[in-house]
């Protein structure tokens, strides 16, 4: 979750742009890696959601957090072009009511919610 007016947040980014970068001269497997360039905006939906046993697309559709993931998806699938149908690796996490991360949406679930289409 990304927070702009939490001075932590920006410190984390810069410290995986550091890391990153130092990775990209190796050969290690995420010496590729990049940031994805869309912030997840902190939002106490995305919180409640797996206390109702809910993917946040079921829960809330239009709140920030879920607008925020699936920009996310958008991202990668438009920088991917892969076909996102059947894919049940991909995977959303976000973050529960105690500040950890854990909630999980495979495409499946938000193809059945109709949030993602292939």
């Amino acid at each position: 979750m990304y927070d702009k007016r939490v001075i932590l947040s920006s410190e984390v980014k810069a410290d995986i742009e550091q890391f990153l970068a130092r990775a990209r001269e190796t050969d290690c497997p995420w010496s590729g890696a990049r940031i994805i360039p869309v912030h997840v905006r902190r939002n106490i939906k995305l919180a409640e959601a797996p206390s109702y046993g809910k993917t946040i697309f079921e829960y809330e559709p239009k709140c920030n957090g879920a607008e925020d993931y699936r920009t996310v998806a958008e991202y990668i699938h438009s920088q991917t072009g892969a076909d996102l149908k059947g894919q049940a690796e991909a995977v959303v996490i976000g973050e529960d009511e105690t500040g950890e991360s854990d909630i999980e949406v495979t495409v499946e679930q938000a193809e059945a919610s109709g949030e993602v289409k292939g």
